[in-house]
């Protein structure tokens, strides 16, 4: 609280693997979203998700995950992103009306409440839940080469995504952007 006192603490995870939650955002009310990685199953109170097996390391891979707690710390939702290789939560935002949104990167295909597929090799998202969790809509954020998304923030009914990225070619949903850069990584924000 504002003196600096605990009011609850979780924890969350797997059994063995290391997990990680990357992001935190809390809305008035108090509600607070977590969002990271983890592999294997992750029990998150007694709400539980299970990552998607990866044919490269032979074992259940890393997968995102977001989770939401009310203002007590008792969990609400929990919802992982399931891909086959790699994938990071790397920025999260939410709104006084208890949206919330996940930025990060994948390859491959990602599914939340609907599969995503990715051509492209290291791309970002952005995907939007609705209070209860669910899926809202998704946006693949591509270019000429990798794509990092970075910080993800939300302010009166916008939102505000920077990262990096390789190539002069920024692809956000359908929509190309040219992006004109001397240097091998640039900053991008949108």
């Amino acid at each position: 609280n504002a003196a600096g006192q605990a009011l609850w603490a979780r924890a969350a995870g797997s059994t063995g693997n290391t997990d990680i939650a990357e992001n935190v955002a809390v809305d008035a009310a108090g509600n607070c979203w977590i969002a990271g990685q983890f592999s294997g199953t992750a029990l998150f109170g007694g709400l539980s998700v299970t990552s998607t097996f990866d044919p490269q390391l032979n074992a259940l891979g890393d997968d995102v995950f977001i989770a939401r707690y009310n203002s007590d710390g008792d969990p609400l939702w929990v919802k992982k992103g399931a891909a086959i290789h790699h994938d990071q939560a790397l920025g999260l935002a939410v709104d006084a009306a208890g949206n919330s949104w996940l930025a990060g990167q994948f390859s491959d295909v990602i599914t939340f409440d609907q599969a995503h597929v990715n051509t492209l090799n290291d791309a970002a998202f952005v995907v939007a839940f609705d209070p209860v969790g669910n899926e809202q809509w998704f946006r693949r954020i591509g270019g000429g080469g990798s794509v990092l998304a970075g910080d993800l923030c939300e302010a009166d009914g916008m939102l505000w995504l920077c990262g990096a990225q390789t190539g002069n070619n920024l692809v956000f949903g359908s929509q190309n952007t040219a992006i004109a850069s001397a240097y091998p990584y640039s900053a991008f924000a949108l």
